[in-house]
């Protein structure tokens, strides 16, 4: 074989290696999550805003700040502390879907809601 063909081969197989590596696994599904409230009481009548597509990795800077006695940082509860925006910007995430992936992050989707 040419040197050119088989160089062009060989990042054929490295980029079909790397696209198929990645993966994304549902974790958690809730009509409503929080970090900053404890009961959204009847859902119907949350006031429901903006869709929410927010994404927290290992590494990012921490969302919510952990107490020195927490021996993990939580993904998912991270991530639905950053699509709040600490509880600025949403009281709750509705339809919540969490998901982590290969690359160490969380991924969430859903709806910001205020009570």
């Amino acid at each position: 074989m040419n040197s050119k063909l088989l160089l062009s081969l060989s990042v054929v197989a490295i980029l079909i290696t790397m696209t198929g590596c990645y993966q994304k696994h549902l974790v958690l599904q809730a009509d409503a999550v929080s970090m900053t409230q404890t009961n959204a009481g009847d859902i119907k009548k949350l006031k429901v805003g903006s869709d929410v597509d927010e994404k927290w990795c290992i590494g990012d800077d921490l969302a919510q700040a952990q107490r020195d006695d927490d021996k993990v940082v939580g993904l998912a509860d991270q991530v639905i502390y950053k699509a709040q925006g600490g509880g600025k910007k949403a009281d709750f995430i509705v339809d919540a879907r969490v998901f982590t992936d290969s690359d160490g992050c969380a991924l969430l989707t859903g709806k910001e809601a205020r009570l």
